[in-house]
């Protein structure tokens, strides 16, 4: 017989393990959090906080395949609208906010389904 701490130990972990998976943000929410990047994106490199919040953010999502899809597909959607965007600063991001973050260099010839 399993003693009731064991059985509420093997619950708690579940739970734990389950609320830190979680879904992928919605687009809106990955544009929401990514907004204060967007200097960054047009002018070269300025250090702010909240871009850097919003990088160390989507670190939660993009350990799976259909997370950094999706992840990879919002970017990559927004930039192309936003029309001069330099690429290479979106794949810059994460090193200069010192977060790693689990995606491929996203470029404007990047199939995000692969």
């Amino acid at each position: 017989m399993i003693c009731l701490t064991k059985i509420i130990a093997i619950v708690l972990l579940f739970v734990t393990s389950a609320s830190t998976r979680g879904t992928v943000p919605s687009c809106p929410d990955i544009m929401n959090r990514l907004t204060p990047c967007i200097s960054h994106l047009l002018q070269g490199w300025q250090s702010r906080p909240a871009c850097c919040n919003g990088v160390q953010y989507l670190t939660k999502y993009s350990n799976g395949r259909e997370d950094r899809r999706a992840i990879c597909g919002c970017i990559k959607g927004a930039a192309n609208m936003m029309g001069s965007i330099d690429f290479s600063l979106i794949s810059d991001l994460p090193s200069k906010c010192g977060v790693c973050v689990n995606l491929p260099p996203i470029s404007r010839n990047i199939d995000c389904s692969q």
